[in-house]
C-alpha cells in the first residue's frame, strides 16, 4: 500500500499552538518545557523573561489575538487576556526542514500590563511631564482619527513629515469598527535616543492593543514623531 505522507502544520497552526502553550506558561499552568516546535534559546528567553504575578492571575489567561506583527518577517503579535487586563508578546516563526518553527521570542514587560482601563498614568521617569502631555495632546486628535471620527487636520502632528504621512495614508478602519471609540487605558514613558517613547494601552469596546509613540524635542516643545500601532 502506498504510504500517506503527514502535511506538517501551517504556520498560523505552529504559531497559535505556540502562544496558547506559552499563555499557560506564564500564567503558572505549564512548563517551559511543554512550549512546541521551537528551540532551547527561545525556551530560555521564556524562563529569564518570567511569569505573572500571582496577584493579577485573575481568571484563566485566554488567548485573544494572533497576527502579524508589523515590519517584522516572520513575526506574530500575540495578545493575553484575563480579568487583570491585557499582555502582549512576539514570537517570530522560520520555515526550516523540519517545518515550521518559533525561533524568536519577545516576552511582555510584565511592569506596564496590567494596566487599569481609566486615564490613571503609571509614575513616569524623572524628565517626562512635558513629552507625556504632548503625548496626550497627540492622542486627542490621533484616536478619533484612526476609528474614522475625524480628519487627519485634526491631529496634533507637530513635524510636517509625520502630518504629511497621517494625510497621505488616510484611515480605513473596516466599517464595524467605525461606531467604536479608542479610549487611553494608560501611558508608560520610557527613554528613547535622547527623546521619549510612549507606550500606549487603547482600550474600546472590543479589544485592548498598544500604540508606541516616538517623541523628539522641537525647540521648547516635545513633539511626536512616529506613531505604530501593535
Amino acid at each position: 500500500m502506498p504510504v500517506t505522507k503527514t502535511k506538517p502544520p501551517s504556520e498560523t497552526t505552529v504559531a497559535r499552538a505556540f502562544a496558547t502553550a506559552y499563555l499557560a506558561y506564564i500564567d503558572g499552568d505549564a512548563s517551559v518545557a511543554s512550549l512546541p516546535d521551537t528551540t532551547a534559546a527561545v525556551r530560555a528567553a521564556a524562563r529569564a523573561g518570567g511569569t505573572v504575578a500571582k496577584s493579577k492571575r485573575v481568571g484563566a489567561l485566554m488567548l485573544v489575538g494572533l497576527k502579524p506583527a508589523t515590519g517584522v518577517r516572520g513575526g506574530v503579535l500575540v495578545s493575553g487576556r484575563n480579568r487583570a487586563g491585557t499582555l502582549y508578546a512576539q514570537e517570530t516563526l522560520r520555515e526550516t526542514s523540519r517545518g515550521w518553527r518559533v525561533t524568536a521570542l519577545l516576552t511582555p514587560d510584565f511592569v506596564q500590563v496590567f494596566v487599569k482601563q481609566s486615564t490613571a498614568t503609571p509614575r513616569q521617569p524623572a524628565g517626562s511631564a512635558r513629552a507625556l502631555r504632548a503625548a496626550r495632546a497627540f492622542l486627542a486628535g490621533y484616536l478619533p482619527y484612526y476609528y474614522g471620527h475625524g480628519p487627519a487636520t485634526n491631529v496634533r502632528a507637530d513635524t510636517q513629515t509625520l502630518a504629511r504621512e497621517l494625510a497621505a495614508h488616510p484611515s480605513n478602519i473596516p466599517p464595524p469598527m467605525q461606531a467604536l471609540e479608542g479610549q487611553v487605558a494608560g501611558i508608560a514613558m520610557s527613554p528613547a535616543d535622547g527623546g521619549w517613547k510612549a507606550l500606549v494601552n487603547v482600550h474600546d469596546a472590543r479589544s485592548t492593543y498598544q500604540l508606541t509613540l516616538r517623541l523628539a524635542q522641537a525647540g521648547r516643545r516635545w513633539a511626536v514623531t512616529e506613531v505604530s500601532a501593535q
